[in-house]
């Protein structure tokens, strides 16, 4: 998602324009966000800042003051990510102050002329809960949703079996089509597009065909994103045809998370 944004690609099917993205980071430290950071390995660094450690924010104290200071520090800033946003309220169930937080994030994002995009929890489900809507599996109250003007659901394909590494994302926006799209995990934790049913190509002109792709690109370092854009897949089969590559000693893992060595 940094990458796409980032680079004004398409996602999940949608069209996007560039951005430039700053994370903030509410529940965890420094160097946990480095690590996190580490194990996605985005092609763009991006300014990001722990909440509870960086010094730049240690007299500065709620999602709007924290988002202001952030502009201040890096002007070019158009989209904000504040991860998450639940420990900025004493009741999330709470209709009115729900209400109150999320209109004056509106306010900031249009006299900044940002997007912000909070992070939130979802409840906990139960097997046969009958939600009506995936909004329902917000946590808290449906002030939540009423408020934003896009809200974007992760929550597992199959609730009761926790082996199914399956999610589905369920994009529902305030004014349009709701759209839910399959996803799968990644070698690195990373939630990716599910591929759709698997080639239909015959499996020997297949493997020809992703060789072939592989000779092409001269010797040098090439991202996992790279590969994904060459060979146009995704996920799990993407993640399939490297490992091939690598187990054949076509192509060697670099030092760096999501990097590779072509010789």
């Amino acid at each position: 998602m940094i990458d796409d944004l980032t680079e004004g690609n398409d996602l999940f099917g949608l069209k996007t324009s560039p951005v430039k993205m700053a994370y903030l980071c509410n529940d965890r430290s420094t160097d946990d966000l480095t690590r996190t950071f580490e194990r996605i390995a985005p092609k763009h660094s991006i300014p990001r800042y722990s909440l509870l450690d960086a010094p730049e924010f240690a007299n500065v104290h709620g999602a709007t003051s924290c988002i202001t200071m952030l502009k201040t520090l890096h002007p070019e800033v158009d989209f904000v990510v504040f991860d998450p946003v639940s420990t900025e309220l004493a009741n999330g169930n709470n209709p009115q102050e729900v209400g109150k937080f999320l209109k004056s994030l509106t306010i900031l994002a249009q006299k900044l002329n940002i997007t912000i995009l909070i992070v939130h929890h979802t409840a906990e489900t139960k097997i046969d809960a009958g939600y009506a809507s995936p909004r329902e599996k917000m946590a808290g109250c449906g002030a939540w949703g009423g408020y934003s003007n896009l809200n974007m659901i992760i929550a597992p394909e199959a609730e009761d079996d926790p082996t199914n590494e399956y999610r589905s994302l369920h994009i529902l926006p305030r004014n349009g089509a709701n759209l839910t799209i399959r996803l799968i995990k990644d070698d690195s934790g990373c939630l990716l597009v599910a591929p759709e049913a698997e080639d239909k190509i015959p499996l020997k002109e297949r493997v020809k065909s992703e060789d072939d792709y592989l000779y092409s690109l001269p010797p040098g370092r090439y991202h996992r994103s790279d590969f994904a854009d060459g060979l146009h897949k995704k996920a799990g089969a993407l993640q399939r045809v490297i490992d091939r590559w690598i187990d054949s000693s076509k192509l060697l893992r670099d030092t760096e998370r999501g990097w590779y060595l072509k010789v």
